[in-house]
């Protein structure tokens, strides 16, 4: 068994591969799974001062001017709430 374990996102995140294969091939996979969760975390934290959510909450970034997949969520999280008369509501906490 190969493993590797990072701290990210606020906590220890560990991934485990179990079947052979050649170590470059999974320390590769390891590197873009990690890179990946990084990048959405940099993207998404309201945790961090200059992520794309922290900057729209505080009127740094206008909304049309995120990436795509920050609005594509945030479009989710409106449809969320319209649909739930508000019981779920991830702009306003």
């Amino acid at each position: 068994m190969v493993q590797r374990i990072e701290p990210v996102m606020g906590t220890v995140v560990g991934v485990d591969v179990r079947e052979p294969a050649p170590a470059d091939v999974i320390e590769a996979a390891f590197d873009r799974f990690f890179a990946t969760l990084r990048d959405i975390e940099a993207r998404f934290s309201p945790y961090l001062a200059e992520s794309e959510i922290s900057r729209i909450a505080d009127g740094r970034l206008a909304e049309e001017e995120a990436s795509a997949d920050v609005r594509f969520v945030l479009a989710a999280c409106d449809h969320l709430t319209e649909t739930s008369g508000g019981a779920f509501d991830a702009r306003h906490h």
